[in-house]
Formats: C-alpha cells, structure tokens, sequence
C-alpha cells in the first residue's frame, strides 16, 4: 500500500511536468518529438490510473475485482503509450536525413529517464 503511495505520487510528478511538450510542441507542433512528448504525457496518466487501481486493491482488507480490471487496463494502456512514443523517437533518431543536432530534439532518456 505504501509502496503504491509513493509510486502515485511519483506519476502524478511526471503528469504535471509539461515541460518536455512547452519545448518539442510549442515551435514544432507536428514534430515527431513533439507527438513523443504527448505520448509520453498519455504513458503517465495511464500508469497513475494503473497505480492508483492496484493502491485500490491493495490497501483494503477486502479485494475490489473492479479495480484490478482497472489497473490491467491501465496498465495496458501505459505499455501501448510506452511503445509507441518509443518508435517514435527511435524512428527519428535512426532516420538517414537526421543530423546530430537535429538529435538534441529526442529524449533519448525514455519516460523513466
């Protein structure tokens, strides 16, 4: 219970750091750093709702089927996010036209970076 407190707490951070998508979108809105950005910004929230879902299910002393659901689906979500704003700057970074200062635009780092 504690432990999913914390990582609540954790995604909630990532969720209210706008940050990488002010410098990706604000300049370059159809950018694919910028669609990674807001991918990423979709990742978050889904692993907050997963983590909050599982906090659900752990912390009663009674288990709550509909939360696990929940969770699962959540954490579904997340992975597909993960996935997709993954390609998106793998696809970027190993595109032939790229030179390395255009690179300084990916977050080479991931979303746990």
């Amino acid at each position: 219970c504690v432990a999913a407190s914390w990582f609540a707490a954790t995604f909630l951070a990532r969720v209210l750091d706008v940050s990488p998508i002010m410098m990706h979108c604000v300049h370059s809105p159809h950018s694919a750093s910028c669609g990674a950005s807001v991918v990423d910004l979709l990742s978050s929230l889904s692993w907050l709702s997963a983590v909050i879902s599982f906090a659900v299910v752990d912390c009663p002393t009674h288990p709550n089927q509909p939360a696990v659901c929940s969770g699962g689906i959540s954490k579904l979500i997340a992975g597909i996010a993960d996935v997709s704003s993954t390609a998106t700057t793998v696809a970027g970074a190993c595109s032939n036209n790229q030179t390395s200062d255009s690179l300084d635009d990916f977050d080479l780092e991931g979303p746990q970076g």
